[in-house]
C-alpha cells in the first residue's frame, strides 16, 4: 500500500497529461484514450485487490493476537495448577506457612480472573467484527473457562485441606499440652 500510494502521483499524472492530449484533439486521441483507460481501471483494480488483501492481514493479525493472548493465560493457568496440586503439605512441619502462601495463591488468581474476563471480552468483540471467527474463538474460550473452573476448585480443594490438617495439628498439639500439663499436676 505504501508503494502504491507513492506511486499515486505518478498514475495520476500520467492520466491527466493523457486526457488533456485527448481533450486538445492529438490526432492519436483514440489510442491515448484507450491508454489512459486501461491505466485507471488497472490502477483502480490494483488498489482494491490491495485493500482487500490489507483488510485480510488485519483481520488475521486480530485472530492471532487473540490466539496468542489464548495461549499465554492458557500456561499461566497450567504454571498455577502445578502450585495448586502440590500435596507437600501432608507432613505437619510448617503447615500455618504453607496456608499463608496458599492464601497469597488464592489472591493472585482472583486479581487474574480480569486477565480471563478481557480476553473473553476480545473473544466476543472479535466474534461480532468477524463472525467467520466464532467457531475457533468460541472454542478457546470454553477451554479457557473449564480450565479456569478446574483450577478454582483444585485451589479450593487445597485450601480446605489445608485447613483442615492444620486444624488436626492444632488440636494435637492442644491434646499433647493437656497430656503435659496433666502430668505436671500428676507429679506434684
Amino acid at each position: 500500500m505504501t508503494t502504491m500510494d507513492a506511486n499515486e502521483e505518478k498514475i495520476n499524472a500520467v492520466v491527466e497529461t493523457g486526457r488533456r492530449l485527448v481533450s486538445d484533439g492529438n490526432i492519436n486521441s483514440d489510442k491515448i484514450q484507450e491508454k489512459v483507460d486501461s491505466i485507471d481501471d488497472r490502477h483502480k483494480k490494483n488498489r482494491e485487490v490491495a485493500s482487500e488483501l490489507l483488510m485480510r492481514l488485519k483481520d488475521n493479525r486480530d485472530l492471532q493476537k487473540f490466539l496468542q493472548d489464548c495461549q499465554e493465560l492458557s500456561l499461566w493457568i497450567n504454571e498455577k495448577m502445578l502450585t495448586a496440586q502440590d500435596m507437600s503439605y501432608d507432613e505437619a512441619r510448617n503447615l500455618h506457612s504453607k496456608w499463608l502462601k496458599h492464601q497469597a495463591f488464592m489472591a493472585e488468581l482472583g486479581s487474574n480472573k480480569e486477565w480471563l474476563d478481557k480476553i473473553q471480552k476480545e473473544g466476543m468483540q472479535l466474534i461480532a467484527e468477524k463472525p467467520e471467527t466464532e467457531a475457533i474463538v468460541k472454542e478457546k474460550l470454553t477451554s479457557l473457562h473449564q480450565m479456569w473452573q478446574v483450577l478454582e476448585s483444585t485451589t479450593q480443594t487445597k485450601a480446605q485441606r489445608l485447613f483442615d490438617a492444620n486444624k488436626a495439628e492444632l488440636f494435637t498439639q492442644s491434646c499433647a499440652d493437656l497430656d503435659k500439663w496433666l502430668n505436671g499436676l500428676e507429679s506434684q
